[in-house]
């Protein structure tokens, strides 16, 4: 009797696991098709304006457009 009730004993840690995961790859989705690559936080930041950031560093946001295809940048 005691034998079958260990036996029957489901493991959390196979559900945590999973719930983990779901996790995990909810952020990475989130990342790739939600979030912009350059935030409007990190231009007040650096202290400049999109502009400002067109002008000194263009190929910046070539890159972030290469690195983050399917975002677009902020609109300032």
């Amino acid at each position: 009797m005691l034998n079958d009730k260990i036996m029957n004993l489901n493991p959390y840690s196979s559900t945590v696991l999973s719930l983990a995961g779901l996790l995990l790859a909810g952020m990475g989705l989130y990342f790739i098709f939600i979030r912009p690559p350059l935030l409007p936080e990190a231009l007040s930041y650096m202290g400049i304006t999109l502009q400002n950031t067109k002008a000194n560093i263009p190929g910046l946001l070539n890159w972030l457009q290469k690195v983050n295809r399917f975002n677009s940048l902020p609109d300032s």
